[in-house]
């Protein structure tokens, strides 16, 4: 199962302090896919004109209609979905194909991987758009706000993640641990790390970042479980 996030990139001149999480299993060498062809940067741009204008609907809407509590954030992936729905049909009568949309993706990563975060911000946003169902786009994103130590916003996005099916719900549930114990919500954090199983998780990284979460949630891990207890 593909993991509902990406892993950091390398960073050579990145701290070894392991409250950096930047220590990473050394990556191997591969080839630099190409860019996409001049075609599909043509398709995406008219597909991104576009969504802009939806999202700048369905923003309209939301603003004079009333707030619901329960509403999922209001992100640009996260609005009516009837809406990207429609332009994704529009963008396949287009000439836009499954194997462009997948590109889209790819590139996201290997933007992702080259530090060019808002460019892959971007393009995972509109692949979110145009595969809505697939947790990958929003995964980059959840990512991407890691990285940029933007945590309440990983963590609107990773609570959506742990309701789809598609994601993988140990590095999900860690990574949501990771953005509560750097919000000082100790307690939920701990909470988070007990749902990740160890043994399953995708990577020698996030063992890495478990390992770290483990060590330094220890005292509120054990408070948890007194809580627990107390009310019991």
């Amino acid at each position: 199962m593909a993991t509902s996030t990406s892993e950091a990139p390398e960073d050579p001149e990145a701290s070894e302090d392991p409250e950096a999480l930047e220590a990473l299993e050394d990556s191997e060498d591969s080839e630099k896919a190409p860019s996409l062809p001049p075609e599909l940067e043509k398709q995406l741009a008219q597909v991104e004109r576009e969504m802009r204008e939806a999202a700048q609907q369905v923003q309209r809407e939301e603003d004079e209609a009333p707030r619901d509590p329960s509403d999922a954030p209001g992100d640009l992936m996260l609005g009516d979905t009837r809406v990207w729905e429609e332009k994704m049909r529009n963008a396949m009568n287009d000439g836009l194909t499954p194997d462009m949309i997948e590109q889209i993706y790819t590139r996201a990563e290997e933007l992702y991987s080259e530090f060019a975060f808002k460019e892959a911000e971007l393009l995972f946003s509109m692949y979110g758009m145009l595969a809505p169902s697939d947790h990958r786009g929003m995964g980059g994103l959840a990512s991407i706000y890691l990285e940029r130590k933007e945590y309440e916003r990983a963590l609107e996005l990773l609570v959506v993640l742990q309701r789809m099916p598609t994601s993988n719900i140990e590095d999900t549930f860690l990574n949501t641990a990771l953005c509560l114990y750097k919000l000082e919500r100790h307690e939920e954090a701990s909470a988070a790390l007990l749902m990740v199983d160890e043994t399953k998780l995708p990577s020698e990284f996030y063992a890495k970042r478990y390992a770290y979460l483990k060590k330094q949630l220890n005292k509120y891990l054990g408070d948890y479980f007194q809580a627990r207890g107390t009310k019991k």
